[in-house]
């Protein structure tokens, strides 16, 4: 297992990021994002070593955390609002992590790493792609719902009801064959909250987040080599909640 993780690791989002071309997703970047899983199914249990846990989880992930985030993602996105854009992206990363929801995940990082190096006008590519794979991972969590009860999977016109900017509209050409585009510009911070050196409040607000987060990591990381050190029952129990 580990040795074929090694040799067929996926693609990061930095590096997925780092073949993008002009304003627009290439396809070779579609191809990347397409090529990965909408649910890992195996992994997430395998991770979890539980799988009435994974079950519970993804049960309770649409409306535990994938609408909320997506309406805050909503609200940012209207307000040009990108701090709380940064915030949501990162939060929906973190959470489709737990389930393996790889395509959400990769998306969600892109955006957060493109208002993390204040691309703004990248968010506008990535978006659409994030709320089109929520609305397919919305219906591949409903027919493993179905899967596990019994019922037999059907199409449901109510896997496109989820929250989305007013910017953007989703295009079904079929219930498998659908895209969201852009109908409107987004608002974008002017170029000197870049350029003045984080004197722009919006800008300070961003550095302020990603100090507080590189804290977490740190914090986590060096909880993780105290556990290796010292394992116990108790902390395992900790972390795997």
């Amino acid at each position: 297992f580990f040795f074929f993780f090694f040799f067929f690791k996926q693609k990061t989002a930095y590096e997925i990021s780092a073949c993008l071309v002009g304003s627009e997703m290439c396809i070779r970047d579609r191809e990347d994002i397409d090529g990965l899983p909408i649910l890992d199914k195996e992994t997430a249990i395998n991770q979890l070593d539980d799988a009435e846990l994974f079950e519970t989880m993804l049960a309770g992930f649409e409306d535990m955390s994938m609408s909320s985030n997506l309406t805050d993602l909503k609200i940012a996105i209207e307000n040009a609002d990108y701090v709380n854009v940064r915030l949501t992206s990162h939060s929906l990363k973190g959470a489709s992590s737990y389930i393996h929801a790889e395509r959400v995940k990769t998306v969600a990082s892109l955006m957060q790493t493109a208002v993390d190096s204040r691309q703004y006008n990248a968010v506008a590519k990535y978006y659409p792609e994030l709320v089109k794979q929520c609305i397919l991972l919305k219906r591949a969590i409903r027919k493993e719902v179905c899967a596990k009860n019994g019922k037999a999977f059907e199409e449901d016109s109510g896997d496109f009801d989820v929250p989305i900017a007013a910017n953007f509209k989703v295009v079904k050409r079929s219930s498998n064959d659908f895209d969201v585009a852009q109908v409107k510009e987004l608002a974008v911070p002017p170029a000197n909250i870049v350029l003045e050196k984080g004197e722009d409040t919006a800008d300070k607000r961003l550095k302020e987040v990603q100090e507080d987060e590189e804290g977490e990591n740190n914090a986590e990381d060096g909880m993780e080599i105290k556990t290796n050190e010292e394992p116990k029952s108790a902390c395992c129990s900790c972390i795997v909640i």
